[in-house]
């Protein structure tokens, strides 16, 4: 059951959207919910701790994502509800680790079967409904090359 607190975290438009699309959102609530017992609130409550005395939440426009917290068994979320500017960024980082993680083993997956990298790109941003924006299509592209490059190099 997750609690009545939500926070708001900085999250690229793309990811914000891979999350709503592979984890359903309940719309019950004021916010992203996670699963229940998923990794994302495992490090969050790793994250979270007590906010300062005259703290304000911050509201980052397009890039907010309002995140529901889960009631945890090691901290008490009513009171340790706050997230550092570096906790958010680490969070972040590791949310945005996972999103290239699950595109290139999506991309890898198609190309096996024949699809070309740019098609797999395309699949990708259709299965995850990411907007049909060329820069991301042009970004994801590219990364995939890269991560190709490096995997080569390995072997």
């Amino acid at each position: 059951m997750p609690s009545p607190i939500s926070i708001n975290i900085k999250l690229d438009i793309a990811v914000q959207e891979f999350l709503k699309s592979a984890h359903p959102q309940n719309h019950g609530y004021d916010g992203f919910l996670f699963p229940k017992r998923s990794k994302h609130n495992q490090y969050l409550e790793l994250l979270l701790s007590r906010a300062p005395e005259h703290w304000q939440e911050a509201h980052y426009g397009e890039l907010n994502f309002r995140v529901v917290l889960p009631y945890c068994e090691t901290i008490n979320v009513l009171y340790n509800y706050y997230l550092s500017d570096r906790s958010q960024r680490v969070f972040a980082d590791w949310v945005r680790a996972l999103f290239y993680a699950e595109f290139h083993r999506f991309c890898d997956k198609h190309i096996r079967f024949g699809t070309k990298p740019k098609a797999a790109t395309e699949l990708f941003m259709e299965t995850y409904n990411l907007t049909e924006d060329d820069k991301l299509f042009q970004k994801l592209t590219k990364d995939y090359y890269r991560y190709r490059k490096e995997y080569k190099k390995k072997l």
